[in-house]
C-alpha cells in the first residue's frame, strides 16, 4: 500500500511538470498580458485558445509537449494587434494594417448570442438528465472569448464540431459564422 502511494505521488509530480504544468504557465502568461491590457485602457479584445485536453493524462508519466497556443487580438487605430503565447517561447506582436476581425465579430454578433442562448438551454436541460454520454480522454479544441463593449461572450469548439456537452454543433446556426472567425483568426495569426 505504501508504493501504491508513493507511486501515486510520482506519477502527480511528473504531471505537474508536462502539461498539467505548461498550462498552468501559459494560462499566468494569459492572466498578466489580459492585466497589462486593462492598465492600458484596452477593454476590447478577443482571445482565441487551441490546445488538446487530456493529453497530459493520456501521455503520463512521460513529459508530452504541451500544444496549447493562445492568440490575443486587439484593435488600436485601424490596425490590429496579435500577441502569440506560448509556454516556452516569446513571440513579437504582429501589427496588421485591418481590422476585418473585429468587423467580422461585430456583423455576427448574432451568432455568438445565439450560441449563448444554446448553451444556457443546454445547460437547463442538463439539469434534469440522469445520463451523461462518455467523451474521449483526448481531443483538440478551440476556445473564442470575444470581449467588446458591445457584448462578451465564450464559446469552445471540441474537436471542431462538440461543445462542452458533447452536444454535436455542426447543425446550429450559429457553428458556422463563429467557426469561420476562429479560422480567420489562426490564419492572421500564423
Amino acid at each position: 500500500m505504501k508504493n501504491f502511494k508513493l507511486m501515486l505521488l510520482m506519477v502527480f509530480l511528473m504531471l505537474g511538470k508536462t502539461a498539467l504544468g505548461q498550462t498552468a504557465i501559459i494560462d499566468k502568461k494569459l492572466k498578466l498580458y489580459l492585466q497589462s491590457l486593462k492598465k492600458n485602457n484596452i477593454e476590447s479584445y478577443v482571445v482565441v485558445e487551441q490546445g488538446c485536453q487530456g493529453c497530459e493524462i493520456e501521455y503520463a508519466p512521460k513529459p508530452y509537449p504541451d500544444d496549447k497556443v493562445i492568440y490575443v487580438l486587439t484593435e488600436a487605430d485601424n490596425k490590429i494587434t496579435i500577441q502569440k503565447l506560448e509556454k516556452d517561447k516569446e513571440h513579437l506582436p504582429i501589427s496588421l494594417d485591418s481590422t476585418s476581425v473585429f468587423k467580422m465579430l461585430k456583423q455576427r454578433e448574432s451568432a455568438f448570442t445565439s450560441q449563448a442562448q444554446f448553451q444556457a438551454d443546454a445547460v437547463e436541460s442538463e439539469k434534469t438528465l440522469k445520463f451523461v454520454a462518455p467523451h474521449p480522454k483526448y481531443y483538440p479544441y478551440r476556445t473564442i472569448r470575444v470581449n467588446l463593449p458591445s457584448f462578451k461572450s465564450e464559446t469552445k469548439v471540441i474537436d471542431q464540431k462538440y461543445d462542452v456537452n458533447g452536444t454535436l454543433i455542426t447543425n446550429q446556426k450559429w457553428f458556422k459564422p463563429i467557426n469561420e472567425i476562429l479560422e480567420h483568426i489562426i490564419r492572421l495569426a500564423q
